[in-house]
């Protein structure tokens, strides 16, 4: 059986990177929100209408961060 991959931790709820793929998968996921913040709020006329456009990037961008710290933690 091949030894399990850990490239993320855990406390309580919270997944935190353990390894150079965690680093990785971690500034990969916070330059693409960024970048997605910086863009709507360039075009957005007020608070709700920047909420609503970082939503449908935020939500799948951090289930994915998820999906892939749960699979590979300890």
């Amino acid at each position: 059986m091949a030894a399990k991959k850990v490239w993320f931790g855990k406390i309580g709820w919270v997944h935190y990177p353990a390894s150079f793929p965690g680093w990785a998968i971690s500034l990969g996921c916070l330059l693409f929100v960024l970048n997605i913040i910086f863009a709507i709020n360039l075009h957005a006329d007020s608070g709700s209408d920047f909420l609503y456009g970082i939503f449908p990037f935020l939500v799948p961008t951090f289930l994915l961060y998820e999906w892939i710290a749960s699979h590979t933690t300890k």
